[in-house]
């Protein structure tokens, strides 16, 4: 079996230092936990969607297992979706739409150029991820042929 937080230290390593992640985390865990899992269950919908494998049938809700051991490969892609399902959420937050249609024009202009600096990051994370899924699923109907030439 594979524990959630298999994937989570995955997905942990995967983001550089978000203070607002790391204050949850300290001052209410359940609430990052859960959090956590949202981003997960996404993950597992990118996975699926990008592989033949099928794994929200192997999933233990109340225990916060899958019910079978997952592979490196299979963790480190959900982590890297996780990834890609963080920054999607921090491109969405409303806090920051808020600020773009408040601020003054120099504001305005520094809180559109964050959005379209992580915009364009968020495009980067979500082509490597789609290589690495291709790269997988060649590697795994096709073990024997050395795919090293597509890194």
């Amino acid at each position: 079996m594979t524990k959630f937080t298999d994937v989570y230290e995955f997905f942990l390593n995967g983001i550089s230092n978000d203070y607002r992640l790391k204050n949850l985390i300290l001052q209410d865990t359940e609430l990052a936990e859960n959090m956590f899992e949202y981003w997960l269950y996404r993950a597992i919908v990118i996975y699926q969607n990008n592989t033949s494998e099928i794994l929200e049938n192997s999933i233990d809700r109340d225990n916060k297992v899958f019910n079978k051991d997952l592979t490196i490969s299979q963790i480190t892609l959900l982590g890297q979706s996780m990834v890609l399902v963080w920054l999607e959420w921090n491109i969405n937050d409303i806090t920051q739409m808020n600020n773009t249609l408040t601020d003054n024009d120099f504001k305005h202009y520094s809180e559109e150029r964050n959005l379209n600096a992580k915009v364009e990051y968020a495009d980067k994370v979500r082509e490597k991820l789609y290589h690495d899924f291709q790269l997988y699923c060649l590697r795994q109907f096709n073990p024997n042929t050395d795919w090293s030439w597509m890194l």
